[in-house]
């Protein structure tokens, strides 16, 4: 299937112009043709039946742990499905057998997801947390104030691999390189960069991310990575049908083997298998491919934003992928946002679930555009005339 075709796939593609694609992926043909075939001809549990149906659904689902597995380049007895990130980091907190005196060190950069569980259950699990800064100008994490921070007391470091309110990439390899000399985890939440780039997943402790994003799966679906000599030091706190292997007479709990333990309850069969159809689009298309598209696009955004009198791009200095965030002086965002709407072109506004941004930056939010591989120059050019027309007052 050549690209074209591929990127003609998206039914949504044919009425909008849409660059909200950190909030969530427009849906192929494909994916949505899988799951409706998983429903129609397999639809049943999963490792729950001996019947035919039932034994299709589990190699179906298994198939699919393995093609998202080998995508991503890590073993498939280590790769979890999840509902989303959110559900993939709080797996992380409640596994770890924190000890009185650990650190968890995160930052302000990090969507809610990754910074609310922390604070929250602090508490109840016994650890403290540290949140670095960021530099406003190119939206990295401080890099002085994290190695000021982290010692021989740091458990974890969780931290996002590209914001999703200033698009800018984090040196994730030099956090994980600080991260080993002390003996600390890193949980890298790769909800903005998956499917995007190309990158060396398998080294990471923990990578938490939805399938529903570059990897262009549906909603309700996400990935949890662990790595290998990680798993034997986690103690399951989220247990039950799939999980358990069974419960002797003396009542002990017998799991089951990784990832199997890491899924409990009823799985979501056709959310999984369409995941695993959008990321074998992906390796149609190539992550090489993918990168030089959304490079291409972005760039042209961003260039012609810097051209048009009275936009604002936040953190004008920072390496990005996908993301651009702006500002227009004198329209509040939210009405940026209703104006473009109103032209076809879908963006999103406000804080982006990332106060601590904007309480650094003293906004109470921004206009993000973010880009897919299926977005194009020509949508590129559409966008930037409909951003002169609202600077203009029209």
């Amino acid at each position: 299937m050549g690209l074209d075709e591929i990127v003609n796939g998206f039914p949504l593609k044919e009425e909008w112009v849409y660059l909200d694609n950190a909030s969530t992926s427009l849906k192929h043909e494909r994916v949505i043709r899988a799951m409706e075939r998983a429903l129609r001809e397999f639809g049943v549990n999963v490792g729950r039946g001996a019947h035919p149906p039932g034994e299709r659904a589990t190699e179906e689902f298994e198939r699919a742990r393995y093609i998202v597995a080998s995508f991503l380049g890590v073993e498939p007895e280590c790769l979890a499905f999840t509902l989303n990130t959110t559900h993939s980091i709080h797996y992380v907190l409640a596994s770890i057998r924190w000890e009185k005196g650990d650190v968890v060190v995160t930052t302000a950069l990090e969507h809610h997801s990754n910074l609310v569980p922390w604070l929250k259950f602090s508490e109840t699990f016994g650890f403290e947390v540290e949140v670095v800064g960021f530099n406003r100008e190119n939206g990295e994490i401080d890099m002085t104030e994290l190695e000021t921070v982290v010692d021989d007391d740091t458990r974890l470091i969780a931290i996002t691999h590209e914001s999703n309110a200033l698009g800018s990439l984090q040196p994730v390899d030099e956090i994980l390189e600080l991260a080993e000399e002390f003996g600390a985890y890193v949980l890298l939440d790769a909800a903005q960069s998956l499917g995007h780039m190309d990158h060396d997943w398998s080294k990471y402790h923990f990578i938490a991310a939805p399938g529903h994003k570059g990897l262009l799966g549906p909603h309700g679906t996400g990935i949890l990575y662990i790595r290998e000599d990680v798993m034997e030091e986690l103690e399951l706190r989220l247990l039950g049908g799939g999980s358990t292997d069974y419960v002797t007479r003396d009542l002990e709990v017998v799991t089951r083997e990784p990832p199997l333990s890491f899924e409990s309850g009823t799985p979501n069969l056709p959310g999984v298998i369409g995941l695993a159809e959008g990321v074998k689009i992906l390796e149609e298309v190539g992550l090489d491919r993918v990168e030089r598209s959304i490079r291409k696009v972005t760039d042209r955004i961003l260039n012609g934003l810097e051209e048009i009198e009275g936009v604002e791009i936040l953190a004008p200095e920072a390496e990005r992928k996908t993301i651009v965030p702006f500002l227009i002086d004198g329209v509040d965002h939210a009405e940026v946002g209703k104006k473009l709407g109103e032209r076809k072109i879908c963006v999103r506004t406000g804080r982006h679930c990332a106060s601590l941004v904007f309480e650094k930056l003293g906004l109470d939010g921004c206009v993000r555009a973010s880009v897919a591989f299926y977005n194009d120059i020509e949508e590129a050019e559409i966008f930037l005339s409909a951003m002169e027309d609202i600077t203009r007052g029209s």
